[in-house]
């Protein structure tokens, strides 16, 4: 796991509730009310606009579906690795600014109990440190 995977996670909840909201809009435009049905025959060179349409629109939703699928998958991915991170120091920095969207300055004021010993730098180098570790361990 990297610094990069991590930071996806700040935008994989937006990202996947607008892919969704873009599926759902989607359905509804596929809601449409059943043309009247005519013998009469058809002008040359008309189209059926609806019918032509329906076929993209089915094929971008499922499109959709597929990439919401694979979002949500790496987004439990990434947050199964925080959650089992087995130092609590390390799950809170991680926690801090991966899930909850804090600044390293803003981790380190929170972790800081009025001493000044714990900076940005310090907090981020430990996060680092310990992705560090854990790359070797996977190799």
């Amino acid at each position: 796991m990297t610094i990069d995977d991590l930071n996806q996670l700040q935008y994989l909840s937006k990202y996947i509730e607008h892919e969704r909201d873009r599926l759902e809009t989607m359905r509804e435009s596929l809601d449409v009310k059943s043309p009247v049905v005519s013998d009469m025959p058809k002008t040359p060179g008309s189209s059926d606009r609806i019918g032509d349409t329906i076929p993209a629109i089915v094929d971008e939703a499922q499109r959709l579906e597929k990439s919401i699928s694979k979002h949500v998958e790496l987004q439990k991915r990434l947050l199964k690795f925080i959650h089992e991170i087995p130092s609590v120091k390390i799950r809170l920095l991680v926690t801090l600014r991966f899930i909850d969207g804090m600044s390293w300055n803003d981790v380190a004021d929170y972790i800081d109990k009025g001493d000044g010993k714990c900076t940005a730098d310090n907090v981020r180098m430990a996060v680092a440190n310990y992705l560090k570790r854990e790359e070797g361990h996977d190799k």
